[in-house]
């Protein structure tokens, strides 16, 4: 578009004193819609006097996503007498704003607004993406007794006056730098209004950038003033007279000094003329009404709407970016495709070519990039555009041409009359470069290593950085950056004294792109961003150096010192551009700089740590959506920072580099743990690699399934039977075996063997832990009597996915697997071991007081002979065997408690256990100390017998109640044989108690179980205890 002097066109001015990123901003895709607000007549005063400091609410009956609306206006400052019509009023659908000065020594009158879209019946500010407010009737009294009516903008971002209008716009600094620009009314009297329109004197403004940023607009500020409103010193006509402003925000009220315009191209004239009418529904760019010209403005910078012979220098051409900048004199390379932004408002058709041979016109039949896209939309919208420039494409300067219509079927020189704008830029084609481009379809980490010129790639396989396939690049490359829009390489050539930018192909071969005019540093940390343009920052340095690529040299677009939160030698961008993330150089903190805006802003708290090392070199730094990861020069490890939670791990040690340099596509790059079980009966299982939760002491990366006949090929660690990895171990069937899980972070475990050894875990029983909170404890596993004999498999999942089967895929965790062997229990002989301990004195069971010190008594005392009864493995638990071998001194009267354990561990059941106790010479029964009544008395029992937690009292009567009984050594009966000592006289006593039987206690006993594991089964062990007294 392009303009001309005021005396003969329409204008669309910028005021861009205050607002110039309007057309530097990256564009952002706007929520809002557009609004035309028509006001319903009711007006309250909120707070305030009329002609005062006051507060008012404009009622509408506009919807704005879905919500009803309102206009809050507030009256900042005043300085205005009454009036009979009152300041603040409603005229015809209008905030209608009457002054007047009545004061002694000064003429003029006004009024600041402040003017608020809200929830209606609330003060909430409602963000549109655009507000067009018009002012009617600007002009003076027709007797001359006024000046012009004036109303003043803060930081508008275009306003608009019609050839027809007389109103004049200004820019500059008023009342102390509150307004930017200035709209004059004319020196005629008009009598405009929504309803009769004199465009001479309505001008209008459109604020499309708010304190969000662009197309965030909730309020407007403006003054309304007359510097002569019927001054009381020079005016002696009516007291009531007064300055009238209406101000509209309906867009219908802007239309009338829009709709008689066109708006015209500015490429040179040998692209001939284009041209559309102007609207306010529809424009390229972030809601601006399109400027109007009478002709073509052609000019060879393609910028004739941008250099008038106006003091006001208004971008017009606002619509089309690329990387974040104005489309203007970038750069397209041929054979490469490449998005462009568009902005536009409203419904329509998107057409575009581009001068693709340089022979000054557009009508080459492969020159139109884009035909009729059809944008639906009442919001400003950014719609991503891709244009393919062919790789035949004649380098250097060159042209493009944009037009947004109403109307399909544009030709790139139509004089077409529909609704619509024309955007011409000045471009240039950059030749194709020969070197062969990487790809971006399997993300991986790259690295340049020896003094940074040979570039390496990670293969899962070898776990580690391979040279295969890459040239040495030949000299020292840094600062090394993937560029996803033309899939390079980019890095500085440290070796060179210009210290050139270069791009680098996925062979390895490199070509320089020259010098950085203003950044010949020694650039060491460096990234290409997102929006493709390049970051680098010297080493030992914290200030960052943003270079554009596209040109021909490079182009420093600027610096930013203290940039970074910490020197260092190498950073990379978040996948989205909004972060730049640096590990600190010799450190293990990884720091953030904020880049969303238009400074980078650094956060001096590290956000992670990474573990497991206390500082390193971290030379190549990479990214990808979710992860960051770290090369650390010192020891070859590569660690990897979970972007979400600040959880981090050593992910392998690659071979060792010194120097080295590294970047990504930042695709997203998965490392997954695998199983190693054979894969064609137990199928496929894998985790992927996310810090935190992992069995074990860690975890390998592994680029398949390993399909491993013994389960061996993979690094599991994470479970133990008896202190002893799982790998190769042995399970008897019948037994309960307790496994130790190792585990680390969050999570839940899933595991299942293979019980019937038919190659797969599918039977019911064959899942031994289902989503168990096991968090690095123990897991009882009952193998089954019935489990096949032979090599079997078992897997261990773990993962902070609940519900996991024995395949497929995982979130995060590890999964273990390993072989082990089913064997049947050994058959043994039953075997009954007796452990006999003092445990009381004189009803004492905590110590013997008669020695000095006292002897303690429940206590678990060993013999000290080796694998004797006391050492047996199946005792239920190492505080059983509680008592004293030697419990000290005891004198005549004394009573002494003996309890006697007894254990089978053979693994067959006995059959007629019979347990004799010599009691010793000057030691005799004492009777009825157990058993005790409802009463709490002891009901006279003399022997008390514990088998599985059953407790039996037993006399020592030799009677059909029970089977214990106090005789002699020479009237025991010949069988079963009690074994006494040779010492024992045949008047010595003796007590007798047969454990197993059939008749009296204890009762359902026939036969002492084997022991099948430790205090199993209950019924395999027990006690008896009874007491004697020292004769006296």
């Amino acid at each position: 578009m392009n303009k001309v002097a005021r005396s003969i066109a329409s204008l669309l001015v910028r005021a861009c004193l205050l607002t110039p990123i309007l057309i530097l901003s990256p564009l952002v895709t706007s929520e809002a819609k557009a609004v035309s607000i028509v006001l319903d007549g009711s007006l309250t005063r909120l707070s305030g006097t009329d002609c005062g400091i006051a507060t008012y609410r404009y009622g509408s009956s506009t919807t704005f996503d879905g919500k009803q609306i309102d206009l809050l206006v507030e009256v900042l400052s005043e300085d205005t007498e009454s009036t009979s019509d009152g300041c603040i009023n409603i005229n015809e659908g209008s905030i209608s704003a009457r002054i007047r000065d009545k004061d002694v020594g000064d003429t003029a009158a006004s009024m600041d607004l402040k003017i608020t879209v809200v929830e209606k019946g609330t003060t909430i500010p409602v963000e549109v993406d655009r507000l067009i407010m018009t002012g009617f009737d600007l002009d003076q009294s027709s007797g001359g007794h006024t000046g012009t009516d004036d109303i003043y903008l803060q930081a508008p971002d275009g306003v608009y006056i019609s050839n027809n209008s007389e109103v004049t716009y200004s820019e500059g600094t008023f009342f102390g730098g509150r307004y930017q620009a200035k709209l004059k009314g004319t020196s005629a009297s008009c009598d405009d209004d929504k309803d009769s329109v004199e465009r001479e004197c309505r001008g209008g403004a459109v604020f499309v950038t708010g304190d969000g940023g662009i197309n965030k607009v909730s309020s407007v500020t403006v003054r309304v003033q007359n510097d002569n409103a019927y001054g009381r010193d020079n005016y002696t006509g009516s007291s009531n007279n007064n300055r009238r402003f209406d101000l509209s925000f309906e867009i219908n009220d802007i239309e009338p000094i829009v709709n008689l315009n066109t708006d015209y191209g500015d490429a040179p004239n040998s692209y001939e003329n284009a041209r559309h009418s102007v609207s306010t529904n529809i424009a390229l760019g972030s809601g601006l009404i399109p400027d109007h010209e009478v002709a073509n403005q052609g000019s060879a910078a393609a910028n004739g709407d941008d250099t008038d012979t106006t003091s006001v220098n208004y971008d017009d051409e606002d619509g089309v970016q690329l990387n974040g900048q104005p489309l203007d004199t970038q750069s397209l390379t041929a054979g490469v495709t490449t998005n462009l932004d568009i902005a536009s408002f409203g419904t329509g058709y998107l057409s575009a070519w581009i001068d693709l041979d340089g022979d000054g016109n557009f009508t080459d039949a492969d020159e139109q990039v884009v035909d009729d896209l059809l944008i639906n939309s009442t919001t400003v919208e950014n719609t991503a555009v891709p244009i393919a420039i062919p790789a035949t494409a004649t380098a250097g300067n060159s042209y493009m041409r944009f037009r947004f219509a109403s109307a399909q079927g544009v030709g790139p020189t139509e004089l077409s009359n529909s609704d619509g704008e024309v955007e011409d830029y000045a471009v240039a084609i950059a030749p194709l470069s020969t070197l062969p481009p990487f790809s971006c379809a399997v993300p991986s980490l790259i690295q340049t290593t020896t003094n940074q010129g040979q570039l390496r790639q990670f293969q899962i396989a070898t776990q580690t950085f391979d040279a295969t396939g890459f040239a040495p690049v030949g000299f020292n490359l840094n600062g090394l950056g993937y560029r996803e829009q033309d899939n390079y390489l980019y890095g500085f050539n440290n070796s060179s004294p210009t210290r050139e930018l270069y791009r680098v192909g996925s062979d390895g071969t490199a070509e320089s792109l020259g010098a950085v005019a203003g950044a010949v540093q020694n650039f060491i940390l460096g990234d290409v961003h997102p929006d493709g343009t390049y970051w680098a920052a010297p080493f030992d340095s914290t200030t960052l150096y943003h270079i554009d690529v596209t040109t021909s040299p490079p182009t420093l677009l600027n610096t930013f010192p203290n940039a970074l939160p910490d020197d260092g030698s190498d950073f990379a961008f978040s996948a989205d551009g909004t972060k730049l993330y640096i590990v600190g150089h010799q450190t293990n903190k990884l720091y953030e700089v904020d880049m969303t805006g238009a400074t980078p802003v650094p956060n001096p708290t590290p956000i992670a740590t990474i573990s497991g090392i206390a500082s390193g070199g971290w030379g190549a730094q990479f990214t990808t959506p979710t992860k960051f990861y770290a090369y650390d020069n010192f020891t070859g490890g590569v660690y990897v920072i979970d972007l979400a939670t600040g959880l981090s791990e050593l992910m392998v040690t690659a071979a060792l580099f010194t120097f080295n340099d590294g970047t990504s596509c930042r695709g997203e790059i998965d490392f997954f743990d695998f199983g190693d079980a054979p894969t064609t009966s137990y199928g496929s299982v894998a985790h992927t690699l996310v810090p935190g939760s992992y069995l074990g002491t860690g975890r390998s990366i592994d680029a398949t399934d390993y399909d491993s006949a013994n389960a061996d090929a993979d690094t599991d660690d994470g479970v133990q039977l008896s202190g002893t990895n799982l790998q190769g171990e042995t399970l008897t069937a019948g037994e309960t075996v307790s496994l130790d899980i190792t585990t680390a972070g969050g999570g839940v475990l899933n595991a299942w063997i293979d019980w019937d050894g038919d190659g797969d875990f599918d039977e019911p029983n064959e899942q031994v832990a289902t989503d168990a909170n096991i968090s690095g404890g123990t897991l009882s596993v009952p193998v089954p009597s019935n489990a096949t004999t032979g090599t079997t498999y078992a897997r261990f999942r773990y993962s902070s996915d609940p519900g996991l089967g024995p395949t497929g895929s995982a979130s995060d965790g590890e999964v273990e697997d390993y072989q082990v062997a089913i064997a049947q229990p050994v058959v043994t002989n039953p075997d009954i071991v007796l452990v006999k301990r003092i445990t009381a004195i004189n009803g004492n069971r905590t110590e013997n007081t008669n020695s000095t010190p006292p002897t303690p008594l429940n206590a678990v005392i060993n013999d000290g002979v080796a694998s004797s009864a006391d050492d047996e493995n199946n005792w239920p638990a190492s505080s059983y065997l509680i008592g004293e071998l030697n419990a000290g001194l005891v004198k005549p009267g004394d009573r002494i408690e003996y309890t006697v354990y007894f254990l089978n561990t053979g693994s067959s059941d006995a059959e007629t256990v019979r347990i004799c106790d010599w009691i010793q010479p000057n030691q005799s029964l004492v009777t009825g100390l157990y058993g005790e009544s409802s009463t709490g008395a002891r009901d006279g029992t003399d022997i008390e017998l514990n088998i599985g937690g059953t407790v039996y009292q037993l006399t020592a009567a030799s009677d059909a109640a029970d089977r214990a009984e106090l005789t002699t050594a020479g009237s025991l009966s010949a069988t079963p044989d009690c074994n006494l000592s040779a010492s024992a006289n045949a008047s010595d006593s003796v007590l007798v108690l047969d454990i197993t039987g059939t008749t009296g206690d204890p009762t359902g006993l026939t036969t002492l179980p084997g022991t099948t594991g430790q205090g199993t089964p209950t019924n395999a062990y027990g006690f008896f205890r009874f007491t004697t007294k020292v004769d006296e």
